[in-house]
């Protein structure tokens, strides 16, 4: 039986969240955290380990209405030390958010296994039901969780077995955890979601080159940025009335600018955006690329969508569920050739993309629309 017209106080806890030392980290759990507050009462437990800090710090804040309590805890070179003081951290953050006048009927755990774990522990001993969100690309065949030990594989699969519903965020990566039996037979696809903003339209620019545009975090071995490098150059050599624009920073940044430099064509790097600045710049550019090896979901698939850009991408992430001819391409993994061949059909072939219509192919990921799937699920739970 479904609980109308009562919201319930849910506690999302999760592995990576944005931080004072990465504001980027996990961007998309606190998008869900949004989504869900649209329609229950929401609070956000996150910990951090922080070389900064001596002490055990605590910060409550407040974002768009949502109440977050981020715990900074030391660092130690010792791993178990490192794992001790992680746990000490939750149930210090946990006891706080008690204490703040929140006590939570359904926890919402997001990236297992050690937040998960602490789910399990608070529905032991309280008897407070927890759900589990699945965002990690640790399950592909790159991945390591095929490395961890029997004993971790194991404590995975008790955790996702025992929560009230298990919530991959895309079927490719459903497949893939299947295949490490961590199985629930309440399981339900919940995509990621993305702002209103993606969906405005924004006056266009006037302007002759033809711009490419691809936004990441710039790891390499997972994006495969100079793939499209290498592929923008091919097409440049045939037409020169084209630019790459590139946004986002990571760990390869330098790495990949400093081989864009060498390229000797037009290639620019916009560095970390905002959300509304991406939308901005998705809205004035003419294609959309991704060329990555792994996703779990591709949040930028769907604010391309959004923004009415279509797109040319590898079968990873979300891209096989979204993709059609109406919006884009798909293309083989690694294939910089067939990558530059078909980013040249669709700046050809402008004139048969709607704008209209690749903009309604992404309804189904607003807040509105996730925020409505977690609260049915909360609701069962609840009412079960």
């Amino acid at each position: 039986m479904l609980l109308k017209n009562r919201k319930i106080k849910v506690l999302f806890v999760s592995r990576w969240y944005p931080n004072r030392l990465d504001a980027m980290e996990g961007l998309f759990v606190r998008k869900h955290a949004l989504a869900a507050a649209l329609y229950n009462e929401i609070q956000v437990l996150f910990v951090k380990e922080d070389p900064f800090v001596k002490n055990t710090e605590i910060e409550v804040l407040n974002y768009d209405g949502l109440q977050e309590t981020i715990v900074y805890y030391p660092s130690s070179k010792y791993r178990v030390v490192r794992a001790s003081r992680y746990f000490k951290a939750l149930f210090s953050g946990y006891r706080q958010v008690k204490r703040n006048g929140f006590s939570p009927q359904l926890l919402h755990a997001n990236v297992l296994t050690r937040v998960g774990f602490f789910a399990y522990l608070i529905k032991l001993f309280n008897r407070t039901p927890y759900v589990v969100s699945e965002h990690w690309s640790r399950y592909f065949e790159h991945g390591y969780f095929s490395k961890t030990s029997f004993l971790h594989k194991c404590l995975t699969a008790f955790i996702v077995k025992k929560s009230a519903y298990f919530m991959p965020v895309s079927n490719l990566l459903k497949k893939s955890l299947d295949e490490f039996n961590l199985k629930n037979k309440n399981c339900q696809i919940i995509h990621n979601t993305i702002e209103d903003f993606f969906w405005e339209r924004k006056k266009e620019e006037d302007r002759s080159v033809k711009r490419i545009l691809h936004v990441s975090c710039f790891d390499e071995k997972a994006k495969n940025i100079k793939g499209i490098i290498r592929a923008f150059v091919k097409l440049y050599k045939q037409r020169q009335d084209i630019e790459l624009v590139i946004a986002g920073v990571g760990v390869d940044f330098l790495a990949i600018k400093s081989f864009a430099k060498e390229q000797n064509a037009p290639i620019f790097f916009l560095g970390e955006l905002t959300p509304f600045e991406v939308a901005k710049w998705m809205a004035k550019s003419d294609v959309f690329v991704l060329f990555s090896n792994y996703e779990t979901s591709g949040v930028v698939l769907m604010e391309s969508l959004a923004s009415g850009l279509p797109i040319t991408s590898t079968p990873c992430g979300i891209a096989p569920e979204i993709i059609t001819d109406k919006n884009g391409i798909i293309v083989p993994f690694c294939d910089e050739n067939s990558l530059a061949k078909e980013m040249n059909w669709i700046l050809e072939n402008q004139y048969r993309f709607n704008k209209d219509e690749i903009s309604q192919s992404a309804e189904q990921f607003r807040f509105s629309n996730i925020g409505k799937q977690l609260n049915t699920i909360y609701s069962q739970t609840i009412g079960d």
